[in-house]
């Protein structure tokens, strides 16, 4: 098994809308909020197959980071382009570094 670290960045109206929700300006939109329990669901999953690590966004919300464990990079990939944040385009790019697990 190999780990990745994924950091993927917000796209400039996804992040407005969770800094508005954050800060209590204004309310997720309800299309929104469904995509985002679509979301954690995905990751949920990938958590009970033991391919996410852990996750969780930066606490400016310009990006979220995800570790995970995928026999390949090309699986990790995958693995990224399912999620309903990219599929939605929440997520605008992300950047993929495989690192060697010590501890």
């Amino acid at each position: 098994m190999r780990h990745f670290v994924a950091t993927l960045y917000f796209s400039a109206s996804a992040r407005h809308a969770y800094l508005a929700a954050q800060s209590g300006a204004a309310p997720m939109p309800p299309s929104f909020a469904a995509l985002r329990e679509r979301h954690v669901a995905y990751l949920n999953e990938l958590m009970k197959g033991s391919s996410l690590i852990c996750a969780g966004p930066t606490p400016d919300y310009r990006a979220g980071v995800l570790v995970l464990a995928a026999e390949s990079e090309s699986a990790a990939h995958r693995l990224l382009a399912a999620d309903p944040y990219m599929v939605e385009h929440v997520f605008e790019r992300y950047e993929l570094l495989e690192f060697k697990r010590c501890v």
